[in-house]
């Protein structure tokens, strides 16, 4: 009878603590933490120029999305600086010598993401503004100062309309019923 009480409860533990038993030696062979490699965030972000490479506001908005989205903004702010001012497609090479509003317009959207990160995570928003100033490309850099300047005025002006909203709003701050 011990056998047969025994059997069930070994074989539903040996099920319950398989999955762990396989993640967990799975574990040592992949970073959970690691995302894409630089060099993959660089195609992402040429692959993004030839999206819009009719479209300079859509690629701003594309870029600042790609970087704040991104799991590692600095490495994706990276990416974003060699893929403007060192792309390896050829491609995105003749787009960029073609359109020179579409690398004003990356950096635009490199300067914005640059201005949101520096809300939450101001280290790293230093960080990639140390990269930008690095850079040896000075159109480039100027419009990431233009971005982010824009960034920081719009996000400046939005936060003084929220502490302004309620001014002159003289309801009182407790409870209608008293209880």
């Amino acid at each position: 009878m011990l056998k047969n009480l025994f059997m069930p409860i070994l074989f539903a533990a040996g099920l319950a603590l398989a999955p762990m038993a396989l993640g967990s030696s799975a574990a040592w062979a992949q970073d959970p933490g690691s995302g894409p490699s630089a060099e993959a965030m660089q195609a992402e972000i040429e692959a993004l120029i030839l999206q819009y490479a009719d479209d300079a506001a859509g690629l701003e908005a594309a870029i600042q999305d790609y970087v704040v989205e991104s799991s590692s903004k600095e490495m994706a702010g990276e990416a974003v600086i060699a893929a403007f001012t060192n792309p390896q497609d050829p491609a995105v090479v003749r787009a960029l010598n073609g359109n020179a509003g579409l690398k004003a317009a990356g950096a635009r959207g490199l300067g914005a993401a640059i201005s949101l990160i520096g809300i939450d995570d101001p280290a790293t928003a230093s960080a990639l503004q140390a990269k930008v100033a690095a850079s040896t490309d000075s159109t480039f850099k100027t419009a990431v100062s233009e971005g982010k300047s824009e960034k920081d005025s719009s996000t400046k002006n939005n936060s003084e309309n929220n502490d302004n909203a309620n001014a002159g709003d003289e309801t009182p701050e407790t409870p209608a019923s008293g209880t």
